[in-house]
């Protein structure tokens, strides 16, 4: 599947906005909820029409669009090297994600079952037993994988249980968009070389949100 340079600039922002919250929640203890929200729904989206219904439209990845356009407009790189730690980290890990069809298989299969409870017991997506399952996906399937992602920030928030729960399930959610920017032709050499073309769909997209 080749998707347009809007479409991979979505799921950029996905990765963007999951890596964001990372930071934050490392850092701070503290992330948007709404953000939150939108990263870990986008994790059940797994046959959408159109990639933007991933995250249940452009809103979802608002954020996500926002530091993109700090990053790759403005060049505010400084700002944002969390970002740029987590989001390239989950680019190299879904590469090697993907060489290994028996783990994506697994994780997909559990992530069905996951979703399958949830339609029937119908809890929220924030709810403290969905997010420590989300966690436990990512620490038992993806969280072996090398190279691991090292995440820095304070040491009573990554001590904390709760969040570091918080952290994996991101992380989780921040595969997933991963996995959905190489779906559409997404490569990390794009962020160098089709630098014009990811910032002139970004524009366009930006463009859109202005006037919903």
């Amino acid at each position: 599947m080749t998707g347009s340079w809007e479409d991979r600039v979505l799921a950029l922002a996905g990765v963007t906005q999951a890596a964001h919250l990372v930071g934050s929640a490392a850092r701070t203890g503290m992330v948007s909820q709404n953000s939150l929200e939108a990263c870990l729904d986008s994790i059940f989206v797994v046959n959408p029409e159109e990639p933007v219904d991933v995250y249940g439209g452009i809103k979802g990845v608002s954020i996500g669009l926002r530091i993109l356009e700090e990053m790759l407009v403005q060049r505010q790189y400084v700002e944002h090297t969390d970002v740029l730690r987590y989001g390239l980290a989950l680019l190299r890990l879904e590469k090697q994600l993907s060489a290994r069809s028996d783990v994506l298989a697994a994780l997909g299969l559990r992530i069905r079952e996951v979703d399958e409870h949830r339609r029937v017991t119908d809890p929220p997506v924030l709810s403290d037993p969905v997010i420590t399952e989300l966690a436990s996906l990512y620490e038992n399937h993806i969280g072996q994988l090398s190279p691991r992602i090292q995440i820095m920030g304070q040491r009573q928030h990554l001590q904390n249980a709760f969040n570091v729960t918080r952290i994996r399930a991101l992380l989780l959610a921040g595969m997933r968009s991963a996995v959905l920017w190489r779906q559409l032709g997404g490569r990390q050499w794009q962020l160098i070389f089709s630098r014009r073309k990811l910032t002139g769909a970004l524009n366009y997209i930006r463009n859109i949100q202005k006037h919903q």
